[in-house]
C-alpha cells in the first residue's frame, strides 16, 4: 500500500509540473513544409488544409498565389496564428494573397480546394508591390444598414484613391474592375463591432480600410399578400424530382398579386413582385427542400427588408373519377436519340417521351360531366394542355422497344404505349469545321461553315453545312443551336469537362460527336459600355466598349434569339466577337417602368425608358390581351386612341393600325411569336 501511494504521489507531483509548464515545451512543436522565395511548391489537398510556412528575410509586401487549374482558397496567419487575410480567387479560379510582412518573422498559409475535392497544385510567394495608403474620396451614398436584416450594407458610391508602395496613386469606384494593377479589392470581411456600427473591411495589396455604417431600426411594420386569386397545383404535375425523390412544384404569383408594405410611421406602399422599393426589392422564396409540399396548404414567403408575410399555396388531388385515352401520340421515337432524352453513368438511355401530339383522351370529373382533350388543346412548347401544365415521366431503357409512358395532368396519371425503334442512321462526321475558332470569354461561339455528312442505313448519304438560314437558337440562359436535316435536327451543346475545359457536343438522333476545337481567351477587362439605339429587343442596338487598356471598340449587335424572361428578357446577338447573351430587366417604380438595366459582359447598365415599347398600347409596361382589346375598340371608333398610342398599336410596323396588329398580339401573349 505505501509502494501504491508513493506511485501516486510521483504521478501527481509530474502532473503538476507539466500543468504549470508551457504547452509548446511539453508536446513538440508541428513542423510544416516550408515555402522558399520565388520557388513554386507542390502541394497535394486530400480533403484537409494543408499549411506551409514562409519566413522572410527583409520587411515588405509579398505575394503568395497558387497555380493550376483548380479552384484554390488560402488564409495567411502570423507567428501567434492570427488571421492576416484570406484569399479566394485573382483573376482566375487560383487565389492570390498580398500582406506586408516583417522580416525574420514567421508567418503560416493555409490552403485548400474550394470544394473539398482532392487537388494537386503549386504554391509560389514572390516580392510584391502593395497598397500603402488607401483613402475614402467618396463615401458610399447611403452610410446606414437596417438592424436584424442580414446586416447587409451597399457600397454604391464608394470612390478610394490607392497609393501603391512604389508611388504611383490610382483612382477606383464601386461597380468598376476590384483590381488596383493586379491586386484584387475585396470587401467580404464584415461584422458588427462593439461600438454598435456595422464594418465593413476594404482590403488590398497589404492595406485595409474600414466603413462604418449605422445600424437603424427596421421601418418596416408588416407585408400583406393582396389577390382575388389562389394559387393552386396539382399533385405532381408541374415541377420535378430532386436528388433525393423530393418533388419540387413550380408555381407562379396570380397576375393580380400584389403587396401592402406598411411601415412603424403609419404609411403604406404597394407594389408588385420583383419591383424595387427605395432600392430593395420584395423576395419571394418557398422552402420546399427542407420542407416538401403535400396535398392541402403549403406556403410560400414573400419578404422585404427581412419582414415578411405567408402566401397560401393548394395543392389538390385530381378532379377526375376516371381517364380514358382515345388515342396515343403519333410519333415513333428513335432509340438513344439526345433531343429526348441521355445516358447515364451505367449507359442506360433516359427518355423523356415529351412530344405528345395526336395525343387524345376523355376524363369524366368527379360530379359525373365529361371532356375530351386533344391537339386543340395541347401547347407542347410551353408543355400545357388547355392551359394546365403537364409533366412526362422520364423512362429508363437498355433497348429499343415500346414502352407504357406515363403523362401526369391535372393530379392523374395518363397512360399510353410509344414505340422507340433503331436509329436510321450508320454514322455522323464532322467533315468541315467552322471558319473561326478564337473567342474571348463571354461570347458564344459561331458555328457557320461547319459542316457535317449523314450516312444512313440505308446508304443515303446527305450533307448539311450550319448558317443562318438553317439554324435556330435556344432560349434562356443556355445556347442551343439547332440545324434541320430533313425529319432529323443536329443539335449543339455546351459541355464542360473534367479539367474545366469548354468542349461542345454535336448530336444527331443516337449519334454524338465531340468538337474541342473552339480556342477561349479571357475576358478583357472592361472600364466602361455605353449603349446606341436601346429598345427591349436589342434590334438594331450597338456597345460601344472602353476597355481598361485604352482600347475603344463598337459591337453591332444582330439579335438572333430574344425570349421573355422573368420580368424582363433574354436576348442572344451576334457580334463581331462571336454571339452575345445578355438579360434585360425592367426597373418599375410605383407601377411604371422607369428604366432598365442592361445585364452584359459583367457590367450592369441603367437607360431610361424614354423610348415607346411596340405592344404597350395602354402604356402599363406589360404587353397583355387589354392591348389588343384597346387595338379593337379604336377600330370600332368606341375609343380612339392617342398618337403615342397609335405608335405602339402599329405592331407589324405598316403605318397603320388594323386588327392584324390586334392579332399579332394575342399571338405575343400567347407564346406563340417572341417578338413583333
Amino acid at each position: 500500500m505505501k509502494r501504491l501511494k508513493k506511485i501516486l504521489a510521483v504521478i501527481i507531483a509530474i502532473s503538476m509540473i507539466i500543468t504549470a509548464m508551457p504547452v509548446t515545451s511539453v508536446f513538440a512543436q508541428d513542423v510544416y513544409e516550408t515555402l522558399t522565395l520565388d520557388t513554386l511548391k507542390s502541394v497535394s489537398y486530400k480533403g484537409e488544409n494543408v499549411t506551409l510556412s514562409f519566413t522572410p528575410e527583409n520587411d515588405g509586401y509579398y505575394m503568395f498565389m497558387s497555380t493550376g487549374s483548380c479552384d484554390t482558397t488560402a488564409t495567411l496567419y502570423d507567428s501567434e496564428w492570427n488571421k492576416l487575410s484570406y484569399g479566394d480567387e485573382s483573376k482566375d479560379s487560383n487565389f492570390a494573397i498580398v500582406e506586408k510582412l516583417s522580416g525574420g518573422s514567421v508567418y503560416y498559409l493555409c490552403v485548400n480546394e474550394y470544394y473539398g475535392d482532392n487537388a494537386n497544385f503549386k504554391v509560389k510567394v514572390t516580392e510584391s508591390v502593395g497598397i500603402v495608403d488607401a483613402t475614402i474620396t467618396k463615401y458610399p451614398d447611403n452610410m446606414t444598414c437596417i438592424e436584424n436584416y442580414d446586416y447587409t450594407a451597399s457600397l454604391v458610391g464608394l470612390e478610394m484613391l490607392f497609393v501603391t508602395s512604389e508611388g504611383e496613386q490610382v483612382s477606383w469606384a464601386y461597380g468598376t474592375v476590384p483590381y488596383i494593377g493586379d491586386l484584387r479589392i475585396t470587401y467580404n470581411e464584415s461584422f458588427v463591432g462593439d461600438d454598435g456600427y456595422f464594418h465593413i473591411n476594404i482590403k488590398c495589396g497589404g492595406c485595409t480600410t474600414e466603413l462604418k455604417y449605422e445600424i437603424i431600426e427596421n421601418p418596416v411594420e408588416s407585408i400583406e399578400y393582396v389577390s382575388k386569386h389562389d394559387i393552386v397545383l396539382y399533385d405532381q404535375t408541374d415541377g420535378y424530382y430532386a436528388f433525393d425523390d423530393t418533388f419540387i412544384y413550380f408555381y407562379n404569383l396570380p397576375s393580380d398579386a400584389s403587396f401592402v408594405i406598411n411601415y412603424k410611421d403609419g404609411t403604406s406602399i404597394s407594389c408588385k413582385q420583383n419591383e424595387s422599393i427605395s432600392g430593395q426589392q420584395l423576395h419571394i422564396y418557398d422552402d420546399q427542400y427542407d420542407e416538401p409540399w403535400k396535398v392541402g396548404q403549403n406556403y410560400i414567403y414573400a419578404s422585404y427588408l427581412g419582414v415578411e408575410t405567408t402566401i397560401p399555396v393548394y395543392v389538390k388531388s385530381s378532379p377526375f373519377k376516371s381517364v380514358t385515352v382515345n388515342s396515343a401520340p403519333s410519333r415513333e421515337y428513335v432509340f438513344g436519340d439526345y433531343e429526348y432524352g441521355y445516358y447515364d453513368e451505367r449507359n442506360r438511355y433516359q427518355f423523356s417521351p415529351t412530344d405528345i401530339t395526336d395525343l387524345s383522351f376523355t376524363v369524366e370529373y368527379q360530379n359525373g360531366s365529361t371532356k375530351t382533350f386533344d391537339n386543340n388543346d395541347i401547347d407542347i412548347k410551353n408543355q400545357t394542355i388547355a392551359g394546365y401544365p403537364y409533366r412526362v415521366k422520364e423512362i429508363t431503357l437498355r433497348n429499343a422497344k415500346t414502352v407504357n409512358a406515363t403523362l401526369y395532368f391535372m393530379g392523374a396519371e395518363i397512360n399510353y404505349d410509344v414505340k422507340l425503334v433503331e436509329s436510321p442512321l450508320k454514322s455522323f462526321e464532322m467533315t468541315w469545321y467552322p471558319h473561326d475558332t478564337d473567342y474571348e470569354e463571354g461570347y458564344y461561339p459561331v458555328f457557320d461553315g461547319a459542316e457535317f455528312t449523314l450516312t444512313f442505313n440505308d446508304g443515303t448519304v446527305e450533307t448539311v453545312a450550319l448558317s443562318d438560314e438553317n439554324t435556330s437558337y435556344g432560349e434562356d440562359e443556355w445556347i442551343e443551336y439547332e440545324i434541320a436535316v430533313g425529319d432529323y435536327k443536329i443539335k449543339i451543346y455546351e459541355c464542360w469537362n473534367q479539367y474545366d475545359e469548354i468542349v461542345y457536343g454535336f448530336s444527331c438522333l443516337d449519334k454524338w460527336i465531340e468538337y474541342e476545337g473552339v480556342w477561349f481567351d479571357k475576358r478583357r477587362d472592361i472600364e466602361n459600355i455605353e449603349v446606341e439605339n436601346f429598345t427591349p429587343s436589342a434590334d438594331e442596338m450597338k456597345l460601344h466598349i472602353e476597355y481598361a487598356d485604352g482600347l475603344v471598340e463598337t459591337l453591332n449587335l444582330d439579335t438572333v434569339n430574344f425570349s421573355k424572361s422573368g420580368n424582363g428578357y433574354q436576348v442572344f446577338a451576334k457580334t463581331e466577337n462571336g454571339i452575345l447573351n445578355f438579360g434585360i430587366g425592367k426597373i418599375i417604380e410605383n407601377g411604371k417602368v422607369t428604366g432598365y438595366k442592361l445585364y452584359v459582359l459583367g457590367k450592369e447598365i441603367v437607360v431610361d425608358s424614354s423610348f415607346e415599347t411596340l405592344g404597350d398600347v395602354d402604356g402599363d409596361s406589360n404587353i397583355t390581351i387589354m392591348d389588343a382589346t384597346a387595338i379593337q375598340l379604336h377600330i370600332a371608333s368606341l375609343d380612339k386612341l392617342s398618337t403615342k398610342e397609335l405608335s405602339t398599336a402599329d405592331t407589324n410596323k405598316d403605318a397603320n393600325v388594323t386588327i392584324l396588329d390586334a392579332s399579332f398580339i394575342q399571338l405575343y401573349v400567347a407564346n406563340m411569336i417572341e417578338k413583333f
